[in-house]
């Protein structure tokens, strides 16, 4: 484990009740196209391969997971993240792995396993890296346990903003810097 990912990971599990530990997931890189990974569908393999061909579309990378309930509704952090997050609270040009898909030519709908493209989008980011987060977040989703160990074996990655939906649906406070600070 990257030690210097460290405070970010104790963040989330500040957030995160359950108390599981993220798992590792199998290396996405070139071999994802090879014969180990045929049950993957065309989609994966396209977006995947247009990742490996454009490494440097993929940022500044924008990441989010859980939801908040907010006047006894669930508001996730994907139904904010383009109306009050990006563009607002970090640079307009962040890159999520759903603009990925589209960029690659491949349609949302026809990914079959989003871990893997999403693990391999993480594998793959360089720089400041900005992160959205409910206040509640699976113990099973993509971000626990595909993205965030990716995140901390990417070298390439300089630091993590994590920003939080507060009970007004709105994200709230200061960025947590997690990475050269002290």
């Amino acid at each position: 484990m990257d030690m210097r990912l460290a405070p970010a990971i104790w963040s989330l599990k500040r957030l995160h009740l359950h108390g599981d530990q993220p798992c590792k997931a199998p290396d996405t890189g070139d071999a994802v196209l090879d014969e180990g990974y045929k049950d993957l569908s065309s989609a994966n393999k396209k977006t995947i391969a247009w990742m490996n061909a454009n490494p440097d579309k993929l940022n500044p990378p924008c990441f989010y997971s859980g939801y908040t309930e907010v006047s006894g509704k669930q508001v996730y952090a994907w139904q904010i993240l383009k109306t009050k997050w990006i563009g607002h609270d970090v640079p307009s040009d962040c890159r999520v792995i759903g603009d990925i898909v589209k960029a690659a030519g491949a349609k949302g709908s026809d990914i079959k396993d989003w871990s893997t493209v999403s693990q391999a989008f993480a594998e793959r980011v360089k720089g400041q890296v900005y992160l959205l987060l409910g206040q509640v977040v699976s113990a099973k989703s993509v971000w626990l346990n595909y993205e965030t160990p990716a995140l901390l074996d990417n070298t390439k990655v300089t630091g993590v903003q994590l920003w939080q939906i507060d009970v007004d649906g709105k994200p709230e406070g200061e960025p947590v810097k997690t990475k050269g600070t002290a």
